[in-house]
């Protein structure tokens, strides 16, 4: 019997300062640091001697934040060592977030020898003023540096970030940072396209022009392809067998756990969602409580509509026939009606995905779906 797959997700929510644009669980009071550390290892510890759980294997950790880099080292080598003792980790893809003024030789080091094997940077922007606008604690010197770092010790697997949509941003400002960051031989990309969220700094001073951005996507998506960087979900792009494999999970809408603050787990179709407050999560893991606030059995329907949203992001799209295996229907059958808004959008064949000139509206096409 082929032994199931699973991810993990660590959730560290401390930053050395937070970002304008930020809407995340996150913030800067490191004095719960020692305590926060010791209720994860808690709760990974209790989670995995559950009863009621399986022993899969862990293909795939995602260290974020927050940002996991400005914490002290040995609190990483410590969650890890116990992620290690506690479950049957093989073969896995293990990331680490890391802002660029955050992460030094000596850490990076310790991250090497403790497993880490991906290294997503957020650079964000290579435009000093960009940076400064939306609050960023690095420059652009301070991110090539951190590039350098890596490549100079040798790290196969990197992930850069870089945002769209900022404000006064340029088609040029793109080109010339995704140019730059070339020059380290990365292997992936995420460009995630700037909203501005309620209770945040950049709210109301902005007024972002979506067509612009649409325009600069489409066209970073082209240019991309001359470096083998090719998309393969709607704001990822790799080189080939680089796709990041524990987002494809989320995507894919596989197993995954999530510890800590305000993170979230999807196990055999129950969702877990721990509770958003630091000092209440330390609280109850050091009062044997569980940590999460919500335990929900997926319905049917609810599987559907997660199915679809989730695989519709791939370039790939989703197989007719698995959508079959899953829900017990024809979906081209049961969409009919729904599907005669959207066909121009859609290539149909034996998968259903998303032309791809038309990832930038996919949320308005998926509206229409479900």
């Amino acid at each position: 019997m082929r032994m199931k797959k699973i991810g993990i997700y660590i959730h560290i929510p401390f930053c050395k300062q937070k970002c304008s644009y930020c809407s995340f669980n996150s913030g800067i009071n490191f004095s719960v640091c020692r305590d926060y550390f010791d209720a994860l290892s808690l709760e990974i510890i209790n989670f995995s001697k559950d009863g009621v759980l399986d022993t899969p294997v862990v293909d795939s950790i995602f260290i974020g934040g927050g940002t996991p880099t400005c914490v002290e080292v040995s609190y990483i080598e410590k969650i890890l060592k116990t992620v290690y003792n506690n479950f049957k980790v093989e073969n896995a893809e293990i990331t680490i977030e890391c802002n660029p003024e955050s992460l030094t030789g000596n850490k990076l080091g310790s991250y090497l020898k403790s497993g880490v094997n991906r290294f997503s940077v957020g650079v964000q922007s290579l435009n000093d003023n960009l940076l400064k606008t939306i609050g960023r604690a690095h420059d652009s010197k301070a991110a090539l540096k951190a590039l350098k770092l890596l490549k100079a010790c040798n790290v196969s697997n990197a992930n850069c970030d870089i945002m769209l949509n900022l404000p006064e941003q340029t088609l040029e400002d793109v080109f010339s940072a995704v140019d730059k960051l070339l020059k380290f031989e990365i292997k992936h990309l995420s460009a995630y396209s700037l909203s501005l969220e309620e209770n945040t700094p950049l709210y109301n001073k902005f007024k972002l022009d979506e067509d612009k951005a649409a325009e600069i996507y489409q066209k970073l998506v082209e240019y991309l392809k001359q470096f083998n960087l090719f998309r393969y979900e709607v704001s990822n792009f790799s080189k080939p067998g680089f796709e990041c494999k524990h987002n494809l999970k989320y995507w894919k809408r596989q197993d995954y756990y999530g510890f800590g603050v305000s993170s979230h787990s999807l196990y055999k179709n129950y969702r877990f969602e721990n509770c958003e407050n630091i000092n209440d999560y330390i609280y109850r893991l050091k009062n044997n409580l569980h940590a999460f606030d919500v335990k929900k059995k997926i319905s049917r329907a609810e599987q559907e509509i997660e199915y679809l949203i989730c695989n519709l992001r791939l370039e790939q799209g989703f197989s007719i026939e698995e959508f079959k295996d899953l829900f017990k229907a024809n979906f081209l059958e049961k969409y009919e009606l729904k599907l005669k808004k959207v066909l121009p959008f859609l290539i149909i064949d034996r998968n259903v995905k998303i032309k791809p000139e038309n990832f930038y509206i996919l949320n308005s096409i998926l509206t229409e779906i479900i």
